[in-house]
């Protein structure tokens, strides 16, 4: 929101039209926050998630960013396993926007391609996919068991390209900040999240005649969805 976007997470892609129309549209009207769409690699190769969606942003030309975070694998396949091209970017040209590759895992590359993007946004000149190429270190899920599908020192070679830890050094050899300070930051977002699982294993469950709540349109319901 810092860059004035206002980001919706279509992963599995049926909501993906509706919030391309459903947010873009308002703001090029009435100048509400940029909208973008977040999806990862697998997700772009669905008919729904990239046709409908870029089609109807490109065709009106709509203030709209697509972010895709390749990280390699959809769930347990590989990228090369899937599709025949290198870059899932390349898509783009096909719905007239422009298709632009960035290192997923460079802070600063990332900020540079989203501001590109916003400009030409801002400037009418239409939506743009953005393909962060990044590497997902974790199992896809509870249940998966990676291991039976790529080898731990392939994880381990792309964690030495950690985001976070990249730009930690940035900072620390342009003189921008210190240790001290980073780890004090480190302590506070740690507390931060330890804090919101607490919140959330102490929250009374719900209440089950809400279950119906904002299914249907209720005009005498003052709660907000």
């Amino acid at each position: 929101m810092q860059m004035g976007f206002d980001f919706h997470d279509g992963a599995q892609g049926p909501g993906s039209p509706a919030q391309t129309g459903g947010f873009a549209v308002p703001w090029d009207l009435r100048g509400q926050p940029l909208p973008g769409g977040l999806a990862p690699d697998g997700p772009l190769w669905s008919l729904d998630w990239m046709s409908l969606k870029a089609r109807f942003a490109a065709i009106h030309a709509l203030p709209v960013i697509f972010v895709c975070e390749n990280n390699e694998y959809a769930i347990s396949v590989r990228q090369d396993k899937q599709m025949a091209v290198r870059d899932v970017s390349s898509r783009a040209v096909g719905y007239g926007m422009p298709g632009v590759v960035v290192d997923g895992s460079d802070v600063l590359a990332c900020y540079a391609a989203m501001r590109s993007a916003r400009e030409r946004a801002l400037a009418g000149e239409g939506p743009t996919l953005i393909e962060c190429k990044t590497y997902r270190y974790l199992p896809h899920t509870s249940d998966d068991d990676d291991k039976t599908y790529r080898p731990r020192s392939e994880v381990d070679e792309h964690r030495h390209s950690d985001p976070i830890d990249r730009f930690a050094a940035y900072l620390l050899e342009h003189q921008l900040t210190d240790a001290a300070a980073l780890e004090a930051l480190q302590a506070e977002v740690v507390a931060e999240v330890e804090a919101a699982i607490t919140a959330a294993w102490d929250a009374p469950d719900p209440d089950p005649a809400t279950a119906m709540r904002h299914v249907f349109a209720d005009e005498d319901d003052p709660t907000p969805p």
